[in-house]
């Protein structure tokens, strides 16, 4: 088949700036040319190419000078930019620097250096890869790949209506310069590390995701009413997903270490939420709560205390944790709940604890009886909204008392009881079985 080269291509945006300039391009035409009636490559590389992709005012997304975005291809649906890339059989771009503006942002530009970019069409897949070397402070050389397929007699260049697998691998990046290109659910302001990313597309929009780091010296804000979260070292997989039904999210193998030496235990913690999603107008709208689940392996209720004001945790837990000053662990935690989560109308909490003590305290205002603790027991939990069921046993533990003994601190060898309530409108019952001590 015919080839061809060129040398010193240049292309401009319609304000007369340059967008993309080709020292050299090597194209082999392809013979589906011939019954197209279409220019269509078979192969086309390009070699030290410099491309500048703009994102405008608007949100418009421009890749070397042509307009990419949904609106433009709409006006000329057989003849867009994208629809003709995506036809090309083989793209290749070697040894490019690629220069991402983004004017909505207001952002400094980025540019990378040494990218080379390979994309493979077929019938209805497409394979991309793109390796680029960042900014020096940015970090390693990373790459970026996925593999998609278009549904049947759509256009190539469709690409909102894609379905496949995006793939990054970050060796080493400082990940708070990201906040100044990315909107995070967070507010990061340092970190640095290793980072890799699984997501899942289906028609345009991610479905799952799984992202993997290990990242040192940590600093971040998880809500704007939080104090400052600083960690030394953050280790574990992070997943989520979302179905017409509802979210979920939950971060495996996580184990850290907070700025004052604390460590957190490996473990899985996972929260789904019942939370109906539809598709209206091409936006997804998404219900109110309705309901949801909470696992946990294994929680350091002590250090969860005392980072309680550094979590993004409802109000009343947040208290419960800084007045009881808990210690111990809580091993296979599950809850479950129907209704809104701040006022469910059904719930169960199943849930074991070891070496668990509560901190007593003084009756306010100079009452007599003050609120009961205990030191060193171990906890079986049953309940709902009906009533349950709970098994103690302490050895060489403590039972405190404050205001009713002379000395409030009641030491035990061995103490075991069994106690089961019923809870009605307007009425509380409980029973205990016989203790031993």
């Amino acid at each position: 088949m015919p080839a061809l080269r060129l040398s010193n291509v240049v292309l401009s945006d319609a304000q007369g700036r340059e967008t993309l300039r080709l020292p050299q391009v090597d194209a082999a035409l392809s013979p589906q040319s011939l019954f197209a009636f279409k220019l269509i490559f078979a192969q086309l590389h390009l070699s030290g190419a410099e491309l500048e992709v703009r994102r405008d005012t608007l949100g418009r997304l421009h890749v070397g000078g042509l307009q990419m975005d949904a609106a433009a291809q709409a006006a000329v649906p057989e003849n867009s930019a994208a629809d003709w890339f995506f036809q090309q059989r083989e793209f290749v771009i070697r040894h490019a620097t690629v220069r991402w503006v983004d004017e909505k942002r207001m952002a400094p530009p980025l540019e990378l250096t040494d990218a080379d970019l390979v994309v493979r069409n077929g019938l209805r897949e497409h394979e991309i890869r793109l390796d680029g070397t960042p900014p020096a402070e940015w970090g390693q050389r990373f790459s970026l790949r996925g593999r998609f397929s278009q549904p049947l007699f759509s256009r190539a260049g469709d690409w909102r209506r894609w379905s496949g697998t995006v793939y990054a691998d970050l060796p080493l990046a400082d990940v708070a310069s990201l906040r100044r290109y990315v909107n995070l659910p967070f507010d990061l302001r340092e970190g640095n590390g290793a980072l890799r990313l699984w997501l899942d597309m289906s028609r345009g929009r991610w479905h799952q995701m799984a992202l993997d780091v290990a990242l040192d010296e940590v600093q971040m804000r998880l809500a704007p009413t939080l104090a400052p979260l600083g960690l030394s070292e953050v280790v574990g997989r992070l997943t989520a997903a979302r179905s017409d039904k509802g979210v979920e999210a939950a971060a495996e193998r996580l184990r850290f270490t907070t700025a004052e030496g604390e460590h957190w235990p490996d473990g899985r913690v996972a929260l789904f939420l019942d939370q109906a999603q539809t598709l209206q107008d091409d936006w997804l709208s998404t219900e109110p709560v309705t309901g949801g689940r909470l696992e946990a392996d294994r929680l350091d209720v002590a250090l969860l205390a005392r980072l309680a004001t550094r979590l993004p945790l409802p109000a009343d837990v947040r208290q419960g944790l800084v007045d009881t000053e808990p210690e111990g662990r809580i091993e296979g935690l599950r809850l479950s709940w129907q209704g809104h989560p701040e006022a469910p109308a059904h719930y169960r909490l199943q849930a074991k604890g070891a070496g668990l003590s509560i901190a007593a305290r003084a009756a306010p205002g100079g009452g007599s009886v003050g609120r009961p603790g205990w030191r060193q027991a171990d906890v079986e939990l049953d309940a709902t909204e009906t009533g349950g069921e709970a098994k103690l046993s302490m050895h060489n533990g403590q039972l405190i008392f404050p205001g009713v003994f002379e000395e409030p601190v009641v030491p035990l060898q061995r103490f075991t009881t069994r106690l089961v309530w019923t809870l009605k409108p307007g009425l509380a019952q409980a029973t205990a079985a016989p203790a031993s001590s």
